[in-house]
């Protein structure tokens, strides 16, 4: 697989769409990165959260920031993401299920995102960052542990990331702040929709 995704970088310059699931991958090498037309990536049901660093290289490349559209990484084992996804300017989709995430970084500078799809990991809080993005329209966090709501409430941050501890006071003045509102029926669907616990919220940013 080494030798394979080294020619790759070398021969196929014009690649657009790349489905490098269920291999057995632990990082990709910093080359893959500079690769100019990538828009869709799909590193899904690999096994990169198996190393203890996660300063992906190919992520830090001006090239791949300012094409990739589409990263698919979930079922890889994550126990938190790589420090430079922020980085990746002009994302729009992100699959990041399926992990042992307990906290998300702080992904401001990912003004592009639509479509984030954080279900079935551990996740503790939610970063106040996510709802600065005014373009978010689909968030899932389905299937996450969360803090219990009779913990003291945290008013703080832990480490930098500003954190919003349980999803009862987030259902409150939060989503209100941001006009989130209530759908009641599960079979309702809208084109801008929050997925949290079986509990849909319509996102109405105008």
């Amino acid at each position: 697989m080494t030798y394979f995704l080294g020619k790759l970088t070398t021969n196929f310059q014009n690649l657009t769409h790349v489905n490098l699931s269920n291999n057995n991958i632990t990082n990709l090498p910093k080359n893959f990165g500079t690769l100019p037309c990538v828009q869709w990536l799909d590193l899904s049901h690999n096994r990169l959260g198996i190393r203890d660093q996660y300063k992906w290289l190919w992520i830090e490349q001006f090239a791949i920031q300012k094409s990739l559209i589409f990263l698919n990484i979930s079922y890889n084992l994550l126990k938190e993401l790589p420090v430079y996804i922020d980085k990746l300017y002009t994302l729009r989709e992100l699959n990041i299920s399926h992990n042992m995430l307990q906290r998300l970084p702080n992904i401001k500078n990912l003004q592009n995102l639509k479509s984030l799809d954080a279900s079935y990991n551990w996740l503790l809080y939610l970063p106040t960052t996510l709802f600065v993005n005014q373009r978010l329209r689909t968030l899932d966090i389905s299937m996450n542990s969360f803090l219990s709501t009779d913990i003291v409430y945290l008013q703080h941050t832990i480490g930098e990331y500003n954190v919003i501890p349980s999803l009862v006071e987030l259902s409150a003045n939060t989503l209100l702040n941001h006009r989130f509102v209530a759908i009641t029926f599960i079979y309702h669907f809208h084109s801008c929709v929050i997925f949290i616990n079986f509990l849909r919220f319509e996102n109405i940013f105008s």
